[in-house]
């Protein structure tokens, strides 16, 4: 990494996602005036993990998880609640650009939402001692995962929850592979979803976190 950096990032997200959680992360530093220096968590070798890893911070381990997963889950409601908000003005753009402009934004919203909706998943099952899902299924088998209990853990989504992640999970691959498929009555029901997941996301992991590490 460079030494003359404003900022070093590890990116650690699955090999399916790592390249638009990078663009974001980049592009959200430039957006700032920082000069962001990114590597991929699984090109670390082990000695520099540990290093990193045993440095003082403000708290336990735990909290230093939690502060993480709360980032993500604010994203979460950041860009799904902007994805709201720019599906909002599909009916006003009427000329091919402007509905052009209106259909990649709201996509890319929809797309950041859920990417970081299931990195907050999947550090939530970290920090409780589970392997995340892999595997060609393993967007919706983490959703699937995170609506039941495993052992001692309980559900980290409730039922209406877990259905939400589960609609922008299925809209997520028309963002991520489709862009010339843009299909309204899909996106309205991702959009409810996505609305939904904004509004009722921070509380569901609240209870969890309230259940599993008061």
């Amino acid at each position: 990494m460079k030494y003359d950096s404003d900022i070093d990032l590890l990116v650690d997200f699955p090999a399916e996602t790592l390249g638009d959680a990078w663009n974001f992360a980049e592009t959200a530093c430039w957006d700032h005036g920082l000069d962001p220096d990114l590597m991929p968590y699984s090109w670390c070798k082990p000695a520099f993990l540990d290093h990193i890893a045993h440095r003082p911070t403000c708290g336990g381990i735990s909290d230093a998880r939690w502060f993480e997963i709360d980032a993500a889950v604010a994203a979460t409601v950041r860009h799904f609640m902007g994805a709201s908000k720019i599906f909002a003005q599909v009916p006003g753009a009427e000329a091919p650009e402007d509905r052009y402009l209106v259909e990649m934004g709201f996509m890319g919203a929809m797309l950041a939402g859920q990417t970081f909706l299931e990195a907050a998943l999947v550090r939530i099952l970290d920090l409780n001692g589970e392997e995340a899902p892999t595997g060609a299924r393993w967007h919706a088998d983490l959703i699937q995962r995170a609506a039941h209990p495993v052992g001692d853990r309980p559900a980290i989504l409730g039922p209406a929850a877990a259905r939400a992640a589960d609609q922008t999970r299925r809209f997520r691959s028309i963002s991520a592979h489709a862009y010339d498929a843009f299909d309204h009555t899909q996106a309205v029901a991702a959009v409810r979803s996505a609305a939904l997941l904004g509004a009722i996301l921070p509380s569901e992991i609240a209870r969890f976190r309230q259940a599993t590490d008061p």
